[in-house]
């Protein structure tokens, strides 16, 4: 895989509203920031865009507020990377999940004989997505993955590949869930009585909602970097060869992005203090569990940005 630039980040989470408090809660030592839905973020969108911003769910919100922020960031709004040239590739275990128990509401409504298609059409796992390339303009590359064994890094790795064939110049990520306590107890089940290990991590902890983004690119036609990123193989945990995370990955979906986030700014944070040279506070790996205790390391590096 190449080395990716990370030019900008976004977060929309009940933990962090944004990524400058996320960069001041690492700064500061603490472990979380002031709470907040994030809403004030998608708002700030374009003149007549409240209205499908206040009818959409909350995933699709958080979304659209994690890119804007990492959009800004990266000065996609000035035009520097033609919108056809821009790829949108989302993560989302489970999708909308008050969209779908509204549209199988009103199918049990009517007896099965009616569904509401306004319903039907949000409940899809592609909904956020195909709502956030429609309010940006993306004309790229438009992609949704779901329930895989790396959430970051296999979503990092279809980046690199949509860049490496050159489909696109520069790649939005996004990771976004809602808090759901019927898809924790799908998943609880699945685990223990169907013994689909792949859906134990989703099975527990604190269920909290939000949406992480990332602009990422493999060259520096955007004026600036965060950091670098590059995903090592499959290994199990004993063949580690990193250094140990900055943050554990959490059970949760949205947990690993916002982890890899804030494991990359505490790492760039460091790195900026000690003049190019991580200090041991930031270590230079992020760990990310899959199936069967095998993991992945994301290894962070600096990337030089363009003037």
């Amino acid at each position: 895989m190449s080395l990716l630039h990370i030019h900008s980040l976004g977060i929309c989470t009940s933990t962090w509203p944004s990524i400058g408090q996320l960069r001041k809660a690492i700064a500061l030592g603490q472990g979380h920031g002031e709470t907040g839905s994030g809403d004030e973020v998608a708002r700030q969108k374009k003149p007549g865009d409240a209205a499908m911003v206040e009818s959409m769910d909350a995933v699709s919100r958080w979304a659209i507020g994690a890119i804007t922020e990492a959009w800004q960031g990266a000065s996609l709004d000035q035009g520097i990377v033609p919108t056809d040239r821009i790829a949108l590739l989302l993560y989302s275990a489970w999708g909308q999940v008050d969209s779908t128990v509204t549209y199988l509401e009103s199918m049990w409504g009517d007896g099965g004989r009616f569904a509401s298609p306004r319903h039907f059409t949000r409940s899809v796992h592609s909904s956020p997505t195909s709502l956030a390339a429609i309010h940006f303009g993306i004309h790229g590359p438009c992609q949704t993955l779901v329930h895989d064994a790396w959430p970051v890094c296999s979503v990092l790795e279809q980046a690199d590949d949509l860049l490496n064939a050159d489909r696109a110049d520069t790649v939005i990520v996004c990771w976004a869930d809602q808090p759901s306590a019927v898809a924790t107890e799908l998943c609880r089940r699945a685990a223990e009585d169907l013994h689909r290990a792949q859906f134990a991590r989703f099975a527990g902890g604190d269920s909290h909602g939000g949406a992480v983004a990332a602009v990422v690119s493999i060259n520096a036609i955007l004026p600036g970097a965060e950091f670098g990123v590059e995903v090592g193989p499959v290994a199990a945990n004993k063949k580690s060869v990193g250094a140990g995370a900055v943050v554990e990955q959490g059970a949760y979906p949205t947990d690993g992005a916002l982890h890899w986030a804030a494991a990359g700014v505490a790492w760039s944070l460091a790195a900026a203090k000690a003049e190019g040279k991580a200090l041991p506070a930031a270590a230079d790996y992020w760990r990310e569990s899959g199936h069967h205790g095998q993991m992945r390391e994301v290894r962070f590096c600096r990337v030089a940005a363009r003037e």
